[in-house]
């Protein structure tokens, strides 16, 4: 099952630390959420067959069944679709990702190169997955998306993120190769232009939707708190 969940999360494994993952980023459309769900549903349907051998398993299976059927009650309810939060969603797990990648060779910096290159696609479909949980009457507060509407401008500025990612690109021993520093600043730009339609989406899409009330009601707050 942990295989399997990194396989479908690079970027939590690379918060874990665990390498063969990095370069690329998760699946954020609709399908992807879904595969994290069938996931948890195997592994629920697996565990009924399996039998203790000692006391640690009997405390693993069941923290196993209590974390992926919460994982499920949260999946069924649709709010994981709708994640946008000025912490902890994906518009800052993209970004965030790459404060944890190891910098000191050019083949280091390739990585990173090739991982920046997914942001826009990651980006389109998180967008996607937002405007599916709208159709659907789940969506963040309006403060909440105003927030991450800010930080896409924060981001893209130009004494932004990107900007000063960019300009401090260098190995150990110095600067990087200009093949590698090429292909590196395509990908940083690419990533600031997903961005700014990332914020651009948000105002267009999402925020016209969003609730003014910052409170979500009982039922959400009861699976939020359990999680």
């Amino acid at each position: 099952h942990f295989r399997a969940a990194l396989a479908l999360s690079p970027i939590e494994a690379t918060y874990l630390g665990v390498p063969g993952h990095d370069t690329d980023i998760d699946d954020l459309s609709p399908a992807g959420f879904a595969a994290h769900e069938a996931l948890a549903r195997d592994t629920l349907a697996r565990l009924e067959g399996v039998e203790p051998a000692d006391a640690v398993d009997e405390v693993t299976i069941a923290a196993m069944r209590e974390r992926l059927g919460l994982q499920l009650e949260i999946a069924e309810s649709g709010w994981d679709r709708a994640t946008l939060n000025n912490l902890a969603s994906p518009v800052q797990g993209c970004r965030d990702v790459f404060d944890l990648m190891p910098t000191d060779t050019v083949e280091q910096w390739e990585t990173i190169a090739t991982r920046m290159g997914q942001v826009p696609r990651a980006l389109g479909q998180y967008l996607e997955t937002l405007a599916f949980a709208a159709d659907e009457g789940k969506v963040s507060s309006r403060r909440g998306v105003q927030a991450c509407i800010d930080q896409c401008g924060e981001f893209t500025a130009p004494d932004g993120y990107f900007a000063t990612f960019l300009a401090g690109a260098r190995t150990a021993d110095g600067p990087l190769p200009e093949a590698t520093t090429t292909r590196l600043r395509q990908a940083v730009e690419a990533a600031a232009a997903a961005y700014r339609s990332l914020g651009e989406g948000l105002s267009e899409r999402i925020l016209p939707r969003a609730p003014k009330a910052d409170a979500v009601g009982r039922e959400r707050y009861a699976l939020a708190s359990r999680d």
